[in-house]
């Protein structure tokens, strides 16, 4: 799967960068700047790449619906 190009903070413009829960192997999204963040994104049994992906559309997410 290719990496999905993750936009900047919806709140400051800083850098966005994904956050791993070490145990779980699941993922949320996190600014580097002030810290905002996604959720954790998962669903029993699809797997980390399933989260990544779905944490970066949450983060990517804009109003209006614009990706």
């Amino acid at each position: 799967m290719s990496e999905i190009k993750l936009k900047p903070c919806p709140f400051c413009g800083g850098e966005a960068t994904y956050k791993r829960d070490r145990i779980a192997g699941i993922y949320c999204v996190k600014c580097t700047n002030c810290k905002c963040m996604t959720t954790f994104q998962f669903d029993f049994g699809e797997g980390e790449e399933v989260s990544k992906k779905k944490a970066a559309d949450v983060w990517n997410r804009r109003d209006g619906n614009e990706r």
